[in-house]
């Protein structure tokens, strides 16, 4: 029989586990196919250690939060806009037209921030964890293609920038030595191809065949991780 303090002790934790469930992940998936889409990132690293807290949840037709189905994807941002910004839910859009994936976080007026993806019916594993680490952790693409160099209207202080694992420091970032010690730092990232950087030359926010480098792995465990 458990005494008086054992007994408040065991009371803690079921609270702090039935709290824990409740924050699970969610994804909420609208769709127009008559067949469910296939989303599954369970063998994808390191989403696959989180499965376990990830609630997967289906909306048929009738569901899809807009009346007409549009190959714009700036139709369904209005429609982002109604929903609620929840910490640990993503809203996957699968939109029945050929458009380039996207995913992001969008801040309402109120400040609730709603973590979203856009991809086609025919979306890859790779393709939707890319777009999911850029929902969740903020992460940036690490492949350039604007000639101009990353504005300077958009670097913080200390070589930071708005993307955990862009930096705009050539060399030393402090944060990601804490995490991976000293190393090559690579020009080109968020779209420009200079005056920003990645740590490593394959990554998934680099290249779809790629896995996710340990910087990107670190800041999307930790956001997972986030209360």
């Amino acid at each position: 029989m458990l005494s008086g303090k054992n007994l408040r002790i065991f009371a803690i934790f079921f609270l702090l586990s039935i709290n824990f469930r409740v924050c699970a992940w969610e994804f909420f998936v609208y769709h127009t196919s008559s067949v469910q889409p296939q989303i599954s990132v369970d063998t994808v690293e390191p989403f696959c250690f989180y499965m376990s807290e990830i609630k997967q949840s289906f909306f048929r037709t009738e569901k899809m939060p807009c009346g007409v189905y549009s190959g714009k994807i700036s139709v369904y941002y209005s429609q982002l806009k109604k929903l609620p910004g929840v910490s640990k839910r993503v809203y996957i859009f699968v939109i029945p037209h050929e458009i380039r994936s996207k995913g992001g976080q969008l801040k309402k007026a109120d400040g609730q921030i709603i973590k979203y993806v856009f991809v086609r019916e025919n979306f890859t594993a790779a393709e939707l964890c890319h777009e999911l680490c850029h929902a969740i952790a903020g992460l940036g693409d690490e492949y350039g293609g604007n000639s101009a160099e990353y504005p300077e209207n958009m670097r913080k202080p200390g070589g930071k920038t708005v993307y955990p694992n862009l930096t705009c420091c050539e060399s030393d970032f402090e944060e990601w030595k804490n995490i991976v010690g000293t190393k090559k730092y690579l020009p080109g990232g968020a779209g420009y191809d200079s005056g920003i950087f990645h740590a490593y030359e394959e990554c998934l926010m680099r290249e779809l065949s790629q896995p996710l480098c340990p910087v990107c792995k670190f800041y999307l465990r930790q956001a997972l991780d986030a209360d």
